[in-house]
């Protein structure tokens, strides 16, 4: 990612900046640019380690469709699990509040998979590409809020 920036982040800060083209085209032009090119990308995949729940799986709903972080805040619901320590060989134990980790990766005894592949460049990864080009520029961030139902990547 870091050679794709360095190479065409000058256009996308002229393009965004000077000549005031909005982000959704730009986006959509460098997406098919780099499709053309065959740019492709290394992208790591890793296995959670939390449990899926009905709490959370709400809380990212509320995340998704809110316009403001704040307008979510107030309708999260508490993720919480417990965890197991022993303290002592005399088998005294303390459950102690975590967030739902998958028993085998509680210990950290045990890592998570890990997957990496070459893969075409997603439109994700060139907003991704557009968001650090314009925080190297204008040594600011810009937000971008995505519809992740529709996402591809």
């Amino acid at each position: 990612m870091e050679a794709l920036i360095s190479e065409v982040g000058k256009e996308i800060a002229r393009r965004v900046l000077y000549k005031s083209e909005s982000i959704e085209d730009v986006i959509r032009d460098m997406h098919t640019k780099f499709s053309r090119d065959g740019v492709a990308v290394t992208t790591m995949s890793i296995e959670s380690v939390y449990k899926t729940s009905d709490e959370a799986t709400h809380n990212a709903e509320q995340y998704q469709k809110a316009l403001e972080l704040a307008a979510a805040r107030v309708s999260l619901l508490t993720v919480c699990g417990f965890l197991l320590y022993r303290l002592d060989p005399c088998s005294f134990s303390l459950q102690v509040p975590t967030p739902h980790l998958i028993e085998k990766f509680a210990s950290g005894g045990v890592a998570p998979a890990v997957e990496m592949k070459k893969e075409p460049i997603s439109e994700t990864q060139v907003i991704l590409t557009l968001c650090i080009t314009v925080k190297n520029y204008l040594h600011t961030d810009v937000f971008i809020r995505l519809d992740v139902s529709s996402s591809k990547a």
